[in-house]
């Protein structure tokens, strides 16, 4: 990621993400996928996957279609 770019999350848009919780899941188990493809947690929708990159100026853009 550069500077000038932030990740948005691919279901609902938002750029409030978190890294998810490895343990998160399976009791048993860690997660191994969240440690080695840096997934991210959307705090906004609860989608855990890849999230996408976009320009800072673009966001708002990018956003407009996303239906909430």
């Amino acid at each position: 990621m550069t500077k000038d770019s932030v990740y948005l999350c691919p279901k609902c848009g938002s750029t409030d993400w978190k890294f998810p919780n490895p343990l998160k899941g399976t009791p048993s188990m860690i997660n191994i996928p969240a440690i080695v493809n840096n997934l991210f947690e959307c705090n906004d929708c609860g989608y855990v996957g890849i999230f996408f990159e976009v320009d800072k100026d673009k966001v708002k853009e990018v956003q407009k279609d996303f239906k909430k």
